[in-house]
């Protein structure tokens, strides 16, 4: 399907990520639960020691500070790596793309970023039975400003205008079309419909039942990812990582442990100024 070769200001499709204050990680406390054992809050706790380590004995301060800096490039130049051997196949980068801009670290990764959404753009989007993909599609594009028609989704609905039963239970497509359809602009039917549509259904097939998917899905209805400051806790995204079907993907824990480095930088810079103020 043809795109209209334009492009519309991010600010006319969606609220910005970047309210009043900059991004800030909570990275201080761990819950006493499961949860707490698992390679993303692993991860925390390591970096976290080190840090503790360099404040309480400062005469290791530099060794780990350069420790730090080391893992940093080394996440850093992993994930753009994968970045460049998928540009070809813009669609592996897809779920890893989002959860890079939900982070607040896409600095770090414009170019790879960028080039995968041009190639996205460039080939168009064509409905290809995956109601997730797509919608995914839309919406990073969107984001980006790129202007996609949504008559992509019509291809979801039946002869009378309603939604085919073939999407009415797909948890995974609906929760990623309800993102997408918050996106929508003036006038555009299909995406009023698959916004009530899919804030309904989904409500339906969480009510009666009570499950951590039900909370990640209610938190997603009541808060759309656009319109949540990035830097989400690295804890909730790897849940929502999992709502969309996958197991800590290996580019996971280091787009987490980017995050946590970019969060503990940030501390010390403010702490550092703030020092600096009240001397």
């Amino acid at each position: 399907m043809a795109l209209i070769a334009t492009k519309i200001s991010s600010r006319s499709c969606f609220v910005s990520a970047y309210p009043n204050n900059s991004p800030t990680f909570l990275i201080s406390k761990f819950p006493n639960t499961v949860d707490s054992l698992s390679p993303a809050n692993t991860a925390k706790r390591s970096i976290l020691r080190n840090v503790h380590a360099s404040v309480s004995n400062p005469s290791k301060q530099f060794h780990n500070k350069t420790s730090l800096e080391y893992s940093h490039e080394l996440n850093i130049k992993k994930i753009k790596n994968i970045l460049s051997a998928n540009v070809d196949v813009p669609s592996e980068n897809l779920e890893m793309i989002d959860v890079i801009q939900s982070l607040g670290i896409d600095l770090h990764f414009r170019q790879g970023i960028e080039q995968t959404l041009h190639m996205i753009y460039k080939e168009g989007l064509q409905f290809n039975g995956d109601l997730h993909e797509i919608a995914l599609r839309f919406r990073l594009l969107r984001q980006e400003g790129h202007y996609v028609q949504e008559s992509i989704f019509k291809n979801i609905l039946d002869k009378k205008g309603g939604f085919k039963d073939v999407v009415k239970n797909d948890v995974k497509g609906l929760t990623e079309l309800f993102e997408a359809s918050e996106l929508r602009v003036e006038g555009e039917e299909t995406l009023d419909g698959a916004r009530e549509f899919t804030y309904s259904r989904l409500n339906e097939l969480c009510s009666g039942r009570e499950s951590h998917q039900k909370q990640e899905i209610m938190k997603s209805l009541a808060q759309p990812r656009h319109k949540t400051v990035r830097g989400l806790t690295s804890k909730r995204f790897t849940s929502m990582i999992k709502i969309a079907g996958q197991e800590d993907p290996e580019w996971l824990q280091s787009l987490l442990r980017v995050a946590e480095i970019d969060s503990i930088r940030l501390k010390s810079l403010t702490q550092g100024e703030m020092s600096q103020t009240f001397k």
